[in-house]
């Protein structure tokens, strides 16, 4: 992987948010079609443009993606 850029990554109730030294990212639930669990990050596969892979610093992937299933779940 390659270093694109780096930030903090937010999950609310209603969408991911991601504000980085260079540019900022929002995924609503909606657009989600796919998430794929690493042992270091996630990766978010959108119904346009292609997928966005988050390394986190702290938490493992899938401790992330149980909760935004979680949380898309409590949305529909």
């Amino acid at each position: 992987m390659t270093l694109i850029d780096s930030g903090n990554l937010y999950v609310t109730n209603k969408r991911i948010l991601f504000n980085g030294d260079k540019s900022n990212k929002v995924i609503r639930y909606s657009q989600i079609i796919n998430l794929t669990p690493y042992t270091d990050g996630v990766g978010i596969v959108r119904d346009t443009g292609k997928e966005s892979t988050f390394q986190l610093s702290e938490e493992d992937g899938e401790t992330l993606i149980a909760t935004i299933t979680r949380l898309i779940g409590d949305e529909q």
